[in-house]
């Protein structure tokens, strides 16, 4: 359990860094998903458990790293390998696309009203009995998280566009893609945790995790 901790907690920090010096979309969603995942193990080490808030944590997670990914990969066929220092001003001439691609970005750093995220977030403090350096650290990874996310929104959805350039907005097809992977998200936030939880499946949770030595 304490290798699990240090280990996602180095994770934090080395994505975080990485994700800060990226200039393309991939390797920074990559590494952007690193130290969002890394938040849910140090978390479960600290609480020794698996509640059914994490497990919609994990799949908000999965979902919106790959719609957002899906998106990336729209724009790649377009214009080729994305580079945030080249591609600018997607706003103007493809509103579809930044509509999307921006309800994303709004939903992963949990601005006002989607609040998926940040909610699980927020119990971090919690989990342990004073704010650790493990708090400390997942809460300023959750921060650098929400601002490069929502600098690379800024550098491809604003700026000067290509006066005369040749772009193509999303075909109904692939706005339907994104669309529905973020409908699944919303829902998700908008379905209370309790749901997921039956008597008989916290009595076998219990059960599991008290044969498990939970060394500190």
């Amino acid at each position: 359990q304490r290798a699990v901790r240090v280990l996602a907690l180095l994770g934090m920090v080395y994505g975080s860094l990485k994700a800060l010096a990226q200039v393309r979309v991939a390797e920074l969603l990559a590494y952007g998903s690193l130290t969002l995942y890394c938040i849910f193990w140090w978390h479960c080490t600290i609480t020794g458990r698996v509640a059914s808030t994490d497990f919609v944590y994990v799949g908000a997670v999965a979902l919106l790293n790959f719609g957002l990914f899906l998106a990336s990969q729209f724009l790649r066929k377009r214009y080729g390998d994305l580079a945030l220092d080249r591609l600018h001003g997607l706003a103007l001439p493809m509103p579809r696309f930044a509509a999307l691609f921006s309800l994303y970005v709004m939903v992963v750093v949990s601005l006002p009203p989607f609040t998926l995220l940040s909610a699980h977030v927020k119990t971090l403090p919690q989990s342990s009995v004073t704010l650790s350096l493990g708090s400390v650290i997942a809460l300023v990874t959750w921060f650098f998280a929400s601002w490069y996310l929502f600098r690379m929104m800024q550098r491809l959805l604003f700026g000067h566009h290509q006066a005369g350039g040749r772009y193509s907005d999303l075909r109904s097809g692939e706005v339907a893609w994104l669309a529905i992977v973020l409908a699944i998200v919303v829902a998700l936030g908008l379905t209370t945790p309790t749901r997921f939880e039956s008597p008989i499946a916290t009595d076998l949770h219990r059960a599991a995790l008290e044969t498990i030595p939970w060394h500190k």
